[in-house]
């Protein structure tokens, strides 16, 4: 997700991310019995989309065998009805703990952390590993936390991004003349 926020480049998109946030939030359990089609549906048409983009442009940066891998989970998940919220829980937490690790590479390599955001990245391993042991169960209870974990994002997105222009328009030292002020 947060990879999402930092291409973002429009207000909207991040507003959009926070809405849909605020949806898991409020409406788990209907979303929860859509999941199958939802996230099936995406993948499938994620990973057949790049391949698409791949054959006839040349020039489209993609990884082949990540889309392949959308394209067949998406088809499971989409088709295995029964046992989808299984995989997709599974599939959540592997991915879960993937990012997790990406970001604490980040962390050994220099990236500076908040306390809140180390929170979060703790939580996450937590919660990942919840839904290793018991995927069915916990599935409803991580939809919401996504949308709790969608609008901090944002909102740490949103801070981080007001921070860093207040620093690039802070005033000179300078005075008008280059003399500096007293």
């Amino acid at each position: 997700m947060k990879r999402f926020l930092r291409g973002a480049r429009h207000n909207r998109q991040i507003y959009a991310f926070a809405l849909l946030g605020l949806l898991l939030i409020l409406f788990p359990g209907q979303i929860t019995n859509y999941a199958s089609e939802l996230i099936g549906g995406l993948m499938l048409l994620y990973g057949a989309f790049d391949l698409f983009m791949h054959h006839f442009y040349r020039t489209h940066h993609i990884h082949t065998g990540t889309s392949l891998l959308y394209l067949i989970l998406g088809a499971v998940i989409l088709f295995q009805t029964q046992q989808a919220l299984v995989t997709i829980g599974i599939t959540w937490g592997i991915i879960s703990l993937r990012e997790g690790a990406y970001e604490i590479d980040e962390i050994l390599n220099g990236r500076k952390i908040t306390i809140p955001q180390a929170i979060m990245l703790f939580l996450s391993f937590i919660f990942a590993a919840m839904l290793l042991f018991d995927p069915f169960h916990h599935f409803e209870f991580h939809v919401r936390l996504v949308g709790f974990e969608m609008i901090f994002d944002t909102l740490d997105f949103m801070w981080a991004e007001r921070s860093r222009t207040k620093t690039e328009k802070a005033p000179s030292e300078e005075g008008a003349d280059g003399d500096h002020k007293a």
